[in-house]
């Protein structure tokens, strides 16, 4: 069996396409990949091809989105370092949009909602001692499983 890449996309269902469009690519600068009058795809930045999908369908639900029914949590992106997280709370701030900037046994992450209150994180990988070990394990046996034939 061969290994995963990655994610290639991660579509979410959102109530107006346009206010939604504008939010990704206004507050949060992401490219435009290609768009319709019911879907569109922004480039996330990633080293592979990766796609933040936006689409609505003529049964969509017009209610918010919370986190308690099954299916999606949140969506995360990764952020280079602290700095560049920092500076993004400082636009989120500019276009009036709420965050919380907290720090986990994972890395720091600054929380907000998109239009339909989808729960957004940007990330900085800063994992403390217990966590790393479990990253370690894992490289490690990563490595092992590359070397099997």
């Amino acid at each position: 069996m061969t290994t995963l890449g990655g994610f290639s996309n991660v579509a979410l269902t959102v109530t107006d396409i346009q206010v939604s469009r504008d939010f990704y690519a206004r507050v949060l600068g992401m490219q435009l990949l290609d768009s319709s009058e019911t879907y569109c795809a922004f480039l996330t930045g990633s080293e592979q091809l990766s796609a933040l999908i936006l689409t609505s369908h003529e049964s969509t639900i017009d209610e918010p989105f919370t986190e308690c029914r099954p299916g999606l949590d949140h969506v995360s992106l990764n952020v280079a370092d602290l700095a560049a997280l920092d500076g993004w709370q400082a636009r989120l701030r500019q276009h009036g949009v709420a965050s919380d900037l907290r720090r986990s046994e994972w890395g720091y992450h600054l929380n907000f909602r998109d239009p339909d209150n989808i729960a957004v994180e940007l990330v900085v990988l800063a994992p403390d001692t217990d966590i790393q070990n479990v990253l370690d394990r894992a490289d490690v046996q990563s490595d092992r499983s590359s070397r099997v034939p």
